[in-house]
């Protein structure tokens, strides 16, 4: 028996949710709050940096504290989510990454054993659509990469 046998969480059972500031985000965390519940599998939130996170000017003096101010933000308003979810704090976990944030969601996955990776959809703004025609949406290169079912959330 391996070691992976003698835990108490079953292969596969885990979720992970990818979020950023958006609507799509915000129903794709809650998306994912309801199957990790019913399925009572444990939820992995991922958020990983994005430009939208950083101030426009690089070379600013508060670059580095503004940044990280929006990313607890952020994370502040996930965790106050997922503390009303009624999720048992012991089944949610909050990760941060940096890099392609498809990649970066599949990566924890596999780490995880997750059964499904949720998005939501892609923001409807000018710069999101710019940036999905150049590199497509995180979405659709999840679907393009991932060997774990992957499901995209609209939101209204």
């Amino acid at each position: 028996m391996s070691a992976a046998d003698d835990s108490n969480e079953p292969a596969g059972n885990s979720i992970v949710v990818g979020v950023d500031r958006s609507a799509g985000s915000a129903a794709a965390l809650q998306t994912a709050i309801s199957f990790a519940s019913r399925l009572h599998a444990p939820l992995h939130v991922l958020h990983v940096l994005a430009a939208s996170d950083t101030p426009i000017d690089l070379d600013g003096p508060d670059w580095e504290s503004t940044t990280a101010a929006t990313v607890r933000a952020g994370a502040d308003a996930v965790r106050e989510v997922l503390e009303a979810s009624g999720l048992p704090d012991c089944s949610w976990h909050q990760h941060d990454g940096e890099g392609d944030p498809a990649a970066t969601l599949v990566s924890l996955a596999q780490r995880e054993a997750a059964c499904m990776i949720i998005v939501g959809a892609h923001h409807h703004d000018m710069a999101s659509r710019l940036h999905a025609l150049v590199d497509g949406s995180v979405a659709q290169r999840l679907l393009r990469i991932s060997p774990i079912p992957v499901l995209v959330v609209p939101h209204h």
